[in-house]
């Protein structure tokens, strides 16, 4: 791996990471957990996507553009800035300084840092209760559609049970009255032959 396509601050920590973003303060490569630490300082720094860098600015500067020939060695905290010792005796004499080394190794336990990890834990513990949640819902939700099923095909059987018994009340109501008329007819067809047989034996008798 090239050293412009290493994070600057990991690579002082004898980590390597890849280079996302271009931190125009610090002016160095950072990486993505870096460039999101660099965003969090009390005064954020401008951080820009690496592929909008000129080749040429990629190459990790290590010397002060305020004053020529000085190595930039020191950190500034108040002003979350790297300077150079010249820096040190014009512009920072009572704000509090830490070496750059010391700085850098730091970077990954900082507070920024920190709150972020503890952010995405909890972002993550939020995405799997809601996860959860969102099963627990959808076997509730397969229960009730049984359940509903079930208590459909109940329904139905009652329901065809009350509509066969009243198709067999209707059947058995009109078979005893067809029953009751054939058999009056029976007893009418035979009260007519015995009166027509009547009227024959009093025609002879004339």
């Amino acid at each position: 791996m090239a050293d412009n396509e290493v994070c600057a601050g990991c690579r002082r920590d004898n980590e390597e990471e890849k280079t996302v973003s271009w931190c125009n303060d610090y002016d160095e490569p950072v990486c993505r957990p870096c460039s999101k630490v660099h965003r969090r300082f009390v005064i954020p720094h401008d951080i820009v996507d690496i592929k909008h860098i000129p080749n040429v600015k990629k190459v990790l500067s290590k010397t002060c553009k305020d004053h020529a020939g000085h190595t930039l060695i020191f950190f500034c905290v108040n002003h979350d800035e790297i300077v150079c010792p010249a820096c040190l005796s014009e512009s920072h004499k009572e704000c509090d300084i830490n070496h750059i080394e010391k700085a850098a190794n730091g970077i990954k336990e900082s507070s920024a840092l920190h709150d972020l990890k503890e952010r995405i834990h909890n972002q993550k513990g939020i995405i799997e209760k809601v996860k959860g949640e969102y099963i627990e819902l959808s076997s509730k939700i397969d229960q009730d559609n049984k359940q509903q099923h079930k208590r459909l095909i109940q329904l139905r059987s009652t329901i065809d049970d009350r509509l066969n018994r009243l198709e067999k009340n209707i059947d058995t109501h009109y078979n005893q009255g067809f029953d009751r008329i054939s058999s009056n007819t029976e007893q009418l067809t035979s009260l007519a032959q015995i009166t027509e047989a009547n009227l024959q034996i009093l025609k002879r008798q004339k």
